[in-house]
């Protein structure tokens, strides 16, 4: 007994040796192997042993060289995350669009597919999976399907445990598409998974705690804490109650802040601001963005920007981060982002750090996608053999 106990503490060291070398070769990006044990305290054999393992993998290759200074005519080797040969394929399931695509384990997208999901069954997304894959399953090394889903997600089960389209609750999709594909799944909340994007290949490099928010149907956050997604909570800052007297959301608290900044909110209120186009078609995000100077457009946007900033001064005030990345269709627009920031400014807990916002340096239209293959970069490759909770207690 006690040798199968000291048998997987060495297996769940050695996984969580390969974390921290995977995770310092993406954070640097080109690196070599005496850096990594410089960075990481690991000893040159182990990092020798793990690097030659990845190698092996095509996970890592040796990029470069360059000249090594302390030592004459010495060069040290670089080592890169493997480009184009290892891919996931991610799902992005979001209110409005469904995307499927190829992705390395670099973060390049290389191939996708997009489709309208407003109206999808369960049984569609499942049939729209499973031809994706028996069309590219031999292109590339495919080692599995992550997918981001808007809604609350159920990590450990893979179930969708509630989302704003109810034919969706109670769904055990991650189930359903292993039967399916008979591939390794794993699927988590999609704004989780750009939070994951972000720290993996975005802004959030070489930084230990950051919350993504996405403002789009819905508003969503992603956490990063002590350096790996926060599943401990739903995350759900649009679901954080700023008015007592107002509606009730479809998630059951009243006067959410995704009645203020979500979409349906937003137009329902356009559609007033607007009088000259809701006489003749519904107003849209797109109709918002380009008449953003309109004077009525312009305030409908600033009370937007001063919701949201009024959630994220909720969250900020219980818990640090050093940097909040904001995505969405409107983000851009700078009445909206001035009073983000103007809110933040006035009403954040005296004494609390300086906290910076930011725009997302990703375009909508791959976040998602980028963000659904990052899980499955993370769970399947640098994860790879250890358990979250082992990980967990190991890193803290």
């Amino acid at each position: 007994m006690r040798e199968t106990i000291i048998g997987q503490n060495v297996n769940r060291t050695k996984y969580f040796n390969r974390y921290l070398v995977l995770k310092t070769v993406y954070e640097s990006g080109k690196i070599s192997r005496t850096d990594i044990a410089n960075r990481t305290q690991l000893t040159a054999a182990t990092i020798t042993n793990l690097t030659s393992e990845l190698i092996e993998e095509r996970v890592l290759c040796e990029s470069d060289t360059v000249d090594e200074r302390s030592r004459v005519g010495r060069r040290k080797v670089l080592l890169a995350v493997q480009e184009g040969h290892t891919c996931v394929m991610a799902v992005h399931l979001g209110g409005h669009q469904m995307t499927c695509g190829l992705v390395d384990i670099k973060g390049n997208i290389l191939h996708r597919e997009d489709y309208d999901s407003s109206h999808l069954s369960v049984v569609q997304v499942l049939n729209i999976i499973e031809q994706y894959v028996a069309r590219v399953q031999g292109e590339k090394n495919l080692i599995g399907i992550s997918i981001g889903v808007n809604g609350y997600i159920d990590f450990e089960t893979g179930t969708i445990e509630r989302r704003s389209d109810a034919q969706w609750n109670g769904v055990k999709l991650l189930e359903l598409v292993e039967q399916a594909t008979s591939l390794p799944v794993t699927i988590d909340n999609n704004v989780r998974t750009m939070a994951l994007a972000e720290k993996l290949f975005g802004q959030g490099k070489e930084l230990n705690h950051l919350l993504f928010l996405f403002v789009g149907k819905g508003v969503g956050g992603g956490l990063i804490i002590n350096g790996v997604p926060y599943r401990t909570g739903h995350g759900e800052i649009g679901h954080i109650s700023i008015n007592q007297h107002s509606e009730r959301c479809w998630c059951g608290n009243i006067g959410c802040v995704e009645l203020y900044a979500g979409e349906a909110g937003i137009l329902q209120k356009a559609g007033v601001a607007i009088t000259d186009l809701s006489h003749t078609k519904s107003p849209s995000i797109e109709d918002l963005i380009e008449r953003q100077t309109d004077p009525a457009v312009k305030e409908l946007l600033r009370d937007v920007g001063t919701a949201l900033g009024v959630g994220l001064v909720n969250t900020l005030n219980v818990l640090f981060v050093e940097r909040v990345i904001v995505c969405g269709p409107l983000v851009q627009v700078d009445s909206l982002w001035d009073a983000l920031n103007r809110t933040l400014r006035e009403r954040i807990m005296i004494g609390r750090p300086k906290v910076e916002v930011a725009r997302s340096s990703y375009k909508i239209s791959d976040v998602g996608l980028l963000g659904a293959a990052s899980l499955g970069i993370y769970q399947f490759v640098l994860m790879k053999g250890l358990e979250a909770s082992t990980f967990q207690s190991m890193s803290s």
